[in-house]
């Protein structure tokens, strides 16, 4: 669509150029030079997806287009049926792999897992325990504000961030520039806020990968 309405622009200002001087072959590469960057974005987000490695710069700009992009995403999906928890879903995953691809911790010194007050018990203990296993704090946050404070208070450089999707896509939203996280999304069999349920085997693989991004960063 993008690409259309492109095209159809350059080619209702042509006759203008022409009138003003420029040739033909600038305005050939006017058009291409608008495929060219409308093609970018597409390109390095498949990057993400492809798992390629991605300079710290690039990473960036991207979880900047990701942060301004969530409220026309979230606008469309909702005019197309998508529920939020749905898109928050996709959000999330995504933000994941680009936060292991962009090879980048925090300015701390630490790991820090934060997780909900409604998780089932036996998961917290079980998400306690790895957390101690893997040398990381373990904070059980009850709103975004209580997160944001653990966060600072830790000086971590990495975190392990376990919600619904709505208070991960508001909390990645804010600190996604500023911070390593890889979030887990919780179930909820018993509806909101009430005995929560998380893949434990899955936490411990993103601990196990926060621990080597930081590792990589102190070398």
């Amino acid at each position: 669509m993008a690409a259309a309405i492109w095209t159809a622009g350059v080619w209702l200002a042509e006759p203008r150029l022409l009138a003003v001087g420029a040739g033909g072959h600038l305005v050939e590469l006017l058009r291409w030079l608008g495929y060219a960057l409308l093609a970018l974005p597409p390109l390095l987000l498949g990057g993400v997806w492809a798992h390629a490695r991605l300079p710290r710069s690039i990473a960036r700009l991207l979880e900047g287009w990701l942060v301004a992009l969530w409220g026309p995403c979230e606008t469309l999906a909702l005019r197309l049926g998508v529920s939020r928890d749905r898109l928050g879903h996709s959000y999330v995953h995504f933000t994941n792999r680009l936060s292991l691809l962009g090879r980048r911790a925090g300015p701390g010194d630490g790991l820090i897992v934060l997780a909900p007050r409604c998780l089932n018990p036996v998961l917290m203990r079980g998400l306690r325990a790895l957390a101690d296993e893997g040398g990381a704090a373990f904070v059980v946050a009850t709103g975004g504000e209580e997160a944001r404070a653990a966060m600072r208070g830790q000086g971590s450089s990495a975190v392990l961030a376990v919600a619904c999707e709505r208070d991960l896509v508001a909390g990645l939203r804010e600190v996604l520039r500023h911070h390593t996280v890889l979030a887990l999304a919780n179930r909820r069999p018993e509806g909101p806020c009430r005995n929560s349920e998380i893949d434990l085997p899955e936490a411990h693989r993103c601990l196990d990968e926060l621990r080597r991004l930081v590792n990589r960063e102190r070398a």
